[in-house]
């Protein structure tokens, strides 16, 4: 054989061994990367520089970030963490960042974020078994980035909070998050090889002290009020069984749900006041009083809201303004909307 020749071939084997062990390469690094088990959601807050799988609180209309992490074993039975987060807190603490790692396998990855919320805004309830019926679910967040990282938005429509046409935001509350990754392979682009969640619906009632959970609150008076935003409204009838009304009780102290009445008397606390030492004057919402603060108790028979915003007569309390209502779910709502036709109001300061 020529040596020209002999060459030739020799590169060629040469070329088609480097291929094969390219292939082999992948093939093995594939085998040996860490196994995911699953998903956490975890939230960092502008200049905290950690993200935590927990509870936050932010200043009301604050920014935050969402970050995916997926939690793996390698073959030596480690755990690692896939996220982009550059330092990490789980419920048992903070991650070693040595354990901290972009996503680097040949699989693509889909990451679908979603808030965790009641199916109803208002339960009422007269025996235990009725509480079933507050069920907590996934709603997808259709509009968010499907990445490891997202910003969080207050700017969206949440289940149970109603907003009055206009008011683009409600930039304060308390919502939950969930998300999904979703491993795709060139065998299944369309259909996932695997997918891995955090915590859900389903999980929220057993780890509501740990689920990953923003909260953010306006100053004042409104403070208490603000944070029911995203929550359902969980009253029992008069003459509950004791015990019924002392598992809502909890369920509201957990922040799994608020009443009416104890929303109003947060706001009295708030403010340092005491209910029985209100004092009500008659009023009428023409324009003829002066606005005076949010967080005003306005009623009407059992009907008790709080002033909100000033959008009608600039410095006047009229039928355009804005308030907080709590009939049958967290609302905000023109004060034209509950005091319907002429009639006065009574106003109690706080």
């Amino acid at each position: 054989m020529e040596p020209e020749t002999r060459r030739f071939w020799l590169i060629a084997l040469a070329l088609v061994v480097g291929v094969l062990a390219l292939m082999l390469f992948g093939r093995a690094r594939e085998e040996v990367l860490p196994t995911p088990e699953r998903a956490w959601v975890a939230i960092e807050v502008p200049g905290s520089g950690i993200a935590r799988a927990g509870k936050v609180e932010v200043e009301a209309g604050g920014g935050f970030t969402l970050h995916a992490v997926l939690e793996a074993k390698n073959w030596q039975g480690e755990t690692v963490y896939y996220t982009e987060a550059s330092r990490l807190e789980l419920p048992e603490g903070e991650v070693d960042p040595e354990r901290l790692r972009p996503w680097s396998s040949s699989l693509e990855t889909k990451v679908l974020w979603f808030s965790v919320e009641a199916a109803k805004p208002f339960l009422e309830v007269e025996n235990s078994s009725q509480l079933d019926e507050l069920q907590f679910r996934e709603y997808f967040l259709a509009e968010w980035p499907r990445t490891w990282s997202v910003s969080g938005k207050w700017g969206g429509p949440s289940a149970g909070v109603v907003r009055p046409r206009g008011l683009e935001s409600v930039p304060f509350g308390t919502r939950r998050f969930h998300v999904r990754i979703q491993l795709f392979g060139p065998e299944s682009e369309i259909r996932p090889r695997s997918s891995f969640q955090s915590w859900g619906g389903a999980e929220l009632r057993a780890e509501v002290d740990r689920f990953p959970t923003v909260l953010s609150r306006l100053s004042g008076t409104l403070g208490p009020a603000s944070v029911t935003f995203g929550l359902p409204q969980l009253e029992t009838v008069k003459g509950a069984d004791p015990e019924l009304v002392r598992v809502a009780a909890d369920w509201r102290s957990r922040r799994l749900a608020f009443s009416r009445l104890a929303v109003i008397k947060g706001a009295i606390d708030a403010a340092g006041a005491a209910i029985d030492e209100l004092v009500w004057r008659t009023i009428e919402l023409t324009g003829e009083t002066e606005w005076e603060a949010p967080g005003v108790l306005l009623r009407v028979g059992d009907r008790w809201v709080l002033t909100y915003q000033d959008l009608g007569i600039e410095g006047r309390l009229d039928y355009e303004d804005l308030c907080f209502d709590f009939d049958k779910g967290a609302a905000i709502r023109r004060l034209g909307d509950i005091f319907v036709g002429e009639g006065s109001v009574e106003r109690a300061r706080l």
